[in-house]
């Protein structure tokens, strides 16, 4: 991850950063990631989380099938909705066009 970031700061000359943590309680990467991100624009967002279980998906437990969801779907999709489209309101004004 260093190197990727060390690559686009170089290159294209961006402010790249990168957030850590647990993205399978609800709310707490949201958090996180926001924290990283109060004072800077977001051109472009890249969640790069997963969980994946060994073995058949389909002998996963409820609690493994809940785990998978939250951090594969519930979370990716509140981190786009965030900073995807909320950011993108607050930050670059509508044309006046569009209520």
């Amino acid at each position: 991850m260093d190197e990727t970031v060390a690559h686009f700061r170089e290159v294209f000359g961006v402010d790249v950063r990168t957030v850590a943590g647990d993205a399978g309680p609800p709310g707490a990467a949201l958090v996180k990631t926001e924290q990283a991100t109060t004072n800077m624009e977001i051109g472009l967002f890249v969640y790069n989380c997963t969980s994946e279980y060994g073995g058949a998906f389909l002998n996963l437990s409820v609690a493994d099938y809940r785990d998978y969801f939250a951090v594969n779907c519930a979370t990716a999709t509140r981190q786009r909705q965030e900073f995807g489209l909320v950011r993108a309101i607050t930050l670059r004004p509508w044309p006046a066009a569009v209520p």
